[in-house]
This record gives C-alpha cells, sequence and structure tokens, in this order.
C-alpha cells in the first residue's frame, strides 16, 4: 500500500501547472494585494478631486462677486466714492 501511495504523489507533483484546479494562498494573497493598492489609487483619485472640485467651486464663487461688485462701482461716479 505505500508503494501505491508513493506513486501517487509523484503522479501528482508531475502534473503541469496547467491543470491545477484552485488558486494557491499566496496567489491569492498578492491578487488581494494588487486589488488592495487599485482601489487605494482610486478612492484617493476620486478624493483629490472633490477637493480640487471644491476649490475650483470657491474660486468661481470669489470671480462671481469681484465681477459683480467692480460692475457696481463702474456705475457710481468717482466723486461718490468718498475719496478726498
Amino acid at each position: 500500500m505505500s508503494t501505491r501511495v508513493s506513486v501517487w504523489r509523484r503522479s501528482q507533483r508531475s502534473q503541469p501547472s496547467s491543470q491545477r484546479r484552485a488558486f494557491t494562498l499566496l496567489e491569492v494573497m498578492i491578487a488581494t494585494m494588487i486589488l488592495a493598492v487599485g482601489m487605494s489609487a482610486a478612492l484617493d483619485a476620486i478624493w483629490h478631486n472633490n477637493n480640487f472640485r471644491r476649490n475650483l467651486d470657491e474660486t468661481a464663487m470669489a470671480d462671481l462677486v469681484l465681477r459683480q461688485m467692480a460692475a457696481r462701482l463702474k456705475t457710481v461716479p468717482f466723486s461718490e466714492l468718498g475719496y478726498p
């Protein structure tokens, strides 16, 4: 019986890797790490994009207020602005 076991073990080792039916723990861990790095990079890009959009909105609002103030000042005569 021990010869059958040793023959079976040898036949299992000699199979090419393409005939395996499952992933090894190492392959799963590497795939998980790649997925984690990819998701981290995607979340970081989304976070930076959100901050950039918020800053752009604030800059656009400040520009709008400044243009409105400039338009109002253009309608008032210089002598009424209170400068000596």
